[in-house]
């Protein structure tokens, strides 16, 4: 794979003869256009894309959300990151019955304290409500905090979140998830500086079903 300012033919995105060009972080690439392979997949092979694919399919529902709230390490971008810790600490199952325990699944890192006693439950009319107790007596923990909320639904592999919800100091926020009546989904509670600099590690708040 090549990156490149302008090309022969401009910047460009898809095929074009033998090669692919592709953007990815405001950055273009191009590559040889790849060879479809007559070998069977091996069962390793197998089992690693269906891991790959479970993992994938929920780091990318909440791919903008992690971009501000996950930190990177040295030559990974967030997203990269992310996908990694979810694979190494939340992945469980047997081939082909793979999933996440969402339990230990982190949505966000940082040196930021995050609220006590969080908890999400449904309020009716397609609403999730969050609550936690104002801890801004805290170091690391100040008023104006904004929350991020996050609602993930499995079976629809859709989720709802924000990044500048209510400020710590509220003790509460919500997200409308009406699109979710009815679905069971997956919760999480976390914390971004004012400023969006430095985030919280976020916190699971349970599963509940949308009403």
């Amino acid at each position: 794979m090549a990156k490149y300012d302008v090309g022969v033919l401009g910047n460009f995105e898809g095929k074009v003869g033998t090669v692919v060009g592709s953007k990815w972080n405001g950055i273009n690439y191009m590559r040889s256009k790849g060879r479809k392979s007559t070998t069977p997949p091996t069962q390793s092979q197998l089992e690693q894309r269906k891991r790959f694919a479970v993992v994938g399919k929920f780091v990318q529902s909440i791919a903008d959300l992690l971009m501000s709230c996950y930190p990177n390490k040295t030559g990974r971008n967030s997203i990269n990151q992310a996908f990694t810790d979810i694979y190494a600490s939340a992945l469980m199952g047997t081939y082909p019955a793979y999933g996440l325990d969402y339990s230990k699944v982190l949505i966000s890192k940082g040196k930021l304290l995050n609220a006590k006693t969080p908890a999400a439950q449904a309020a009716g009319g397609g609403i999730v409500k969050f609550t936690w107790t104002d801890n801004t007596d805290h170091e690391h923990a100040n008023a104006n905090d904004r929350s991020v909320l996050l609602v993930y639904c499995p079976e629809m592999k859709l989720s709802y979140s924000t990044t500048t919800g209510a400020q710590r100091s509220a003790g509460a926020g919500s997200l409308d998830v009406s699109n979710l009546i009815g679905k069971v989904v997956e919760t999480w509670v976390s914390f971004l500086s004012a400023n969006g600099n430095i985030a919280a590690q976020s916190i699971f708040t349970g599963q509940l079903t949308v009403t």
